[in-house]
């Protein structure tokens, strides 16, 4: 999607399977995704099974190879679907084996690419560097338990904000973002573009009171912020809003 930060440190693989190789002869049906994520687990452990440098970890959708604190590769188990249109990955986290939900990075890469479009001045296209900006704010102010969001939550949200209007400046971007984005952290409201029936920021609503509460007081510090540095633009004070807008960047 070109929305990456760098340097990377969370690179996803998404890893298409054959279906046919992963039955439940029984049940004459795929494996649980509890049982495949366990089966990529042990074969991962096994290829690293020398580097002592390495870890692997389960995750809700994936199995994460951890080679360092700076840098990690999640592997996504996916079988395509019956139509071709999309894949059944693993969420291990719903129900007592998990489930399957439908989804697919291209349809992610294509939705992205037109709110780039949609939102573009006189051919300016600012989306996909103003998502890397909050991408690189959520990296710095959301990374750590309690108040962690992911990635592509983060991403979407931005999407959602600002994908209804032409973005005329990156600072005019990043400030609406930061004026809307606490509102969207009471509960799951962010869907899927590739599968309505999933939302995206799901484990909003396992949040409680006072963790949600702590993200969206960050959230308003940092349209504070943001505001006062688009105002000293606007008054033409370029070195002080400057100064502000360090606060939320370095």
């Amino acid at each position: 999607r070109h929305t990456m930060i760098r340097p990377p440190k969370d690179v996803d693989l998404f890893l298409v399977l054959d279906s046919g190789e992963y039955q439940d002869t029984e049940l004459n049906e795929l494996i649980t995704p509890e049982a495949l994520i366990s089966k990529l687990k042990k074969v991962l452990e096994k290829i690293f099974e020398d580097d002592n440098e390495v870890t692997v970890e389960e995750q809700r959708h994936s199995v994460t190879v951890v080679y360092n604190e700076n840098f990690s590769i999640d592997v996504i188990p996916a079988f395509e679907t019956d139509d071709g249109k999309a894949y059944k990955i693993p969420d291990i986290e719903t129900g007592r084996n998990g489930r399957y939900i439908t989804s697919n990075p291209k349809t992610h890469y294509k939705y992205i690419n037109d709110v780039n479009d949609s939102t573009s001045v006189s051919g300016k296209k600012r989306f996909k560097k103003i998502a890397r900006l909050l991408k690189f704010v959520k990296k710095k102010k959301f990374n750590e338990e309690p108040t962690k969001i992911r990635s592509f939550h983060f991403e979407l949200l931005a999407a959602k904000i600002l994908g209804n209007e032409p973005i005329n400046s990156y600072s005019e971007g990043i400030n609406k973002f930061f004026s809307e984005a606490e509102n969207y952290f009471d509960k799951a409201s962010i869907v899927d573009p590739a599968n309505e029936e999933n939302m995206v920021d799901d484990y909003v609503d396992e949040l409680d009171s006072e963790t949600k509460k702590l993200i969206k007081n960050e959230l308003n510090d940092l349209y504070q912020i943001s505001s006062r540095a688009v105002e000293l633009e606007t008054l033409g004070n370029e070195n002080a809003a400057i100064t502000e807008w360090k606060k939320i960047f370095t």
